[in-house]
């Protein structure tokens, strides 16, 4: 399997995802069927393979793609998947987040269109946005959890916006302010600034206490 993230310390725990892995090489359906077994006894890596696997002719088998701009030897490795099998992707990526992956997780949480399929996907269960947004925070927290400061980073920006979960200023500000403990060039002091200076006295200290304990668990 090629599909290792790989990751830079940051520094303690906390670190930053740089690769994601790449596909398993190999037909498409002999890498299913020799991964599926060992996928749905509970490995996240080997979900998380099938997905990438997938996902990766997706893109090869792609409508309207012009053949003479895709690797023959990837064609060749995919062609035999039916649409139905294709679309199987999010579905291991969404088994792989629930076991555990930190990849899957990030991806997870990071592409809401893909994951509940654009407005046709919302058409054909409106709850799906619902759905993804609890899944979503509970894998970028598992992930925060681990030292993963892209899921910190995700996380201070989905409580300063309010669209994924509800807006709260406070929250975004202490994960901000644990990431800059963790890496002081990756948040500007500008934004601290901004966020800070529209707190309450009270809001202030409870983001400071805040920040203290997400950074104890995430990242000393």
């Amino acid at each position: 399997m090629k599909n290792g993230l790989v990751k830079e310390v940051l520094s303690g725990r906390a670190f930053t995802v740089r690769d994601f892995g790449s596909p398993p090489d190999g037909n498409a359906e002999d890498v299913i069927r020799g991964l599926e077994e060992e996928a749905r006894g509970g490995s996240g890596a080997a979900s998380y393979a099938i997905h990438l696997k997938l996902w990766q002719c997706a893109n090869v088998l792609k409508p309207g793609r012009e053949r003479a701009s895709v690797d023959a030897q990837r064609w060749k490795e995919c062609k035999d998947l039916t649409p139905g099998r294709l679309e199987e992707s999010i579905d291991w990526l969404r088994l792989a987040s629930r076991q555990g992956h930190l990849g899957a997780q990030i991806q997870f949480s990071s592409d809401a269109d893909a994951v509940v399929g654009g407005m046709q996907g919302v058409f054909r269960n409106p709850d799906s946005i619902d759905e993804f947004k609890q899944a979503a925070v509970g894998f970028m927290g598992a992930a925060a959890k681990r030292g993963s400061v892209d899921a910190l980073m995700w996380l201070g920006d989905t409580y300063r916006y309010g669209v994924i979960a509800e807006q709260d200023p406070a929250r975004s500000h202490a994960y901000y302010l644990a990431i800059n403990r963790a890496a002081p060039d990756l948040v500007s002091q500008r934004l601290l600034q901004t966020i800070g200076k529209d707190l309450t006295p009270r809001e202030l200290e409870r983001s400071q206490l805040m920040s203290k304990e997400i950074y104890d668990e995430c990242c000393k």
